[in-house]
């Protein structure tokens, strides 16, 4: 098995790399007013990574599951909070390419290749103020949908163009829409204040009574959210991130102690950082791979992943603040 970059996939790593100390000289500030960097969007289209997993038939780059993984990892590293949104974003353009209806698909694929327009999702049900659980009902009447719910941590929410989300109608059957952010009766509420993220804008929706024709609505039969029928574009995007977190915090740690004479327990909690780092790193490939090679069979590999990630990424984040002398 070889894990070597193809020439396209060394190119994607290119262009991320290419960008990221840009990414990562924004996220400070932008951490801490809470502000996404919209600029950083910019710097992405320019790099050719807004449209990185649509189809090139359809404008995109067409990226493979590797190279999307080492753009999401790199990213990761320069700016988490930008990461996760970005993550969303390429997964929803994805699913747009995919299942969009004719006009809608060509207006807002055009949008983002043309203008950097940027997507977020929104797929985990909201609650009302009191906590009472607010799900999305759509209700279809003739050739136009009415929405009313709520929808939470909506990544990106403040700087988007497009949110993608989905209801239930009478009969409890879920439908997914491509929905313009400027339509009347979508607001954002419920902003959450994340360590270290406060900058992906990841807020909550309100939908009172937002309309959008039936060309808006996708037309693939899979629930928004669910990671397993979205091309494993969201597992292997946030495993990369978390990935990238932890890259980023051992990294840190070992600049941080340059010069220092470090206690032998220190020093082996940092080589253990190391290990874990790549472990995970050598199976988010393996996953990658595997769901280039066979898409519909990924699925233990892409939760492997994440699963793998997500713990590695807390573990390595907190020893790297004990190394530290946090």
């Amino acid at each position: 098995m070889d894990f070597a970059p193809s020439e396209r996939e060394q190119s994607v790593l290119d262009d991320a790399r290419r960008v990221a100390p840009a990414l990562a000289a924004r996220a400070p500030e932008a951490d801490r007013d809470m502000r996404f960097p919209t600029d950083d969007l910019q710097d992405l289209r320019a790099a050719g990574l807004m449209a990185l997993a649509v189809p090139e038939e359809f404008g995109g780059r067409g990226a493979s599951m590797v190279a999307y993984a080492l753009a999401a990892e790199t990213i990761a590293a320069a700016d988490a909070s930008l990461a996760v949104a970005w993550v969303m974003h390429t997964a929803c353009g994805w699913e747009i390419a995919h299942a969009g209806q004719p006009d809608t698909r060509t207006a807002v694929l055009a949008d983002v290749l043309n203008n950097g327009a940027f997507i977020c999702i929104a797929g985990a049900e909201g609650r009302l103020p009191d906590g009472t659980p607010c799900p999305l009902k759509a209700d279809r009447e003739g050739d136009l949908w009415r929405l009313n719910g709520r929808k939470g941590f909506v990544s990106g929410v403040t700087a988007a163009s497009y949110v993608v989300t989905g209801g239930t109608d009478a009969e409890g059957t879920h439908h997914t829409f491509v929905v313009p952010m400027q339509t009347p009766g979508l607001c954002g509420s419920d902003v959450w204040d994340g360590m270290g993220m406060r900058a992906s804008a990841t807020h909550g929706l309100a939908f009172d009574c937002v309309v959008v024709p039936e060309s808006n609505r996708l037309t693939a039969d899979y629930k928004t959210g669910d990671f397993r029928n979205t091309s494993a574009l969201f597992g292997l995007g946030l495993s990369a991130t978390a990935l990238g977190i932890a890259q980023a915090a051992l990294d840190f740690t070992i600049e941080w102690n340059k010069g220092k004479t470090l206690p032998d327990a220190s020093k082996l909690r940092l080589g253990d950082m190391s290990v874990r780092v790549e472990a995970v790193r050598s199976l988010i490939w393996r996953s990658a791979w595997e769901a280039d090679r066979d898409p519909q069979n990924c699925e233990a590999w892409v939760d492997r992943s994440k699963t793998a990630a997500v713990e590695m990424a807390h573990g390595v984040a907190l020893d790297a603040m004990r190394v530290c002398g946090g």
